[in-house]
């Protein structure tokens, strides 16, 4: 018998070959000659892009998540959005989710919708943190965190405003804010 060792960790399917040969007291049979596959049952869970974007008209943006690697157990992943200390929107543009995703054997996407309020206000695009949490069986996480951005689609005069809520620069710089822009309608200029 030949031992395999389970080792958590995700390195795809492996191959070896095994040969008969130089039997006492016996003739070899056919095949004398096999090749063994051993399936990659680790797997890693992640988001398909680090980015995701909805129009605010869209009603739900629905966020992929990927199993690479082994797909012959079953997985979950915790998956939830949260409102972080550099996300710009709030609870009255989305209405924030967690759960649980499950990957049975030979399942590689899954998804989760995000419900997204429509309203009549202009406003600056909205980003909101996706995060993934707590992979069960033999699963790791790749990429864990994403940014979803919920784009306008109210027109009217336009918005000014920043690309994120904190800056840092250099004394000698010479410039400490260069990225203000305006946003009119569904335009960023």
């Amino acid at each position: 018998a030949v031992r395999v060792l389970d080792d958590a960790v995700v390195s795809g399917d492996r191959y070896f070959s095994v040969n008969l040969s130089g039997a006492t007291g016996a003739s070899l049979g056919t095949p004398a000659f096999a090749t063994v596959t051993m399936l990659d049952n680790d797997c890693a869970v992640g988001f398909t892009q680090p980015t995701y974007t909805v129009t605010e008209g869209g009603l739900i943006a629905r966020i992929q998540v990927a199993r690479t690697g082994g797909v012959i157990d079953r997985v979950t992943v915790g998956y939830a959005t949260l409102l972080g200390t550099n996300d710009t929107a709030m609870t009255n543009d989305l209405t924030l989710v967690s759960g649980t995703l499950t990957f049975n054997a030979g399942v590689r996407l899954q998804s989760f919708d995000v419900p997204i309020v429509d309203d009549n206000v202009i406003e600056v695009p909205k980003t909101v943190s996706l995060l993934l949490t707590n992979p069960a069986g033999p699963a790791l996480l790749s990429r864990s965190n994403a940014t979803l951005v919920i784009m306008d689609n109210d027109s009217g005069p336009g918005v000014l405003g920043f690309s994120t809520n904190s800056y840092s620069a250099l004394e000698s710089s010479g410039a400490l804010v260069d990225d203000i822009y305006e946003y009119i309608g569904d335009k960023l200029t």
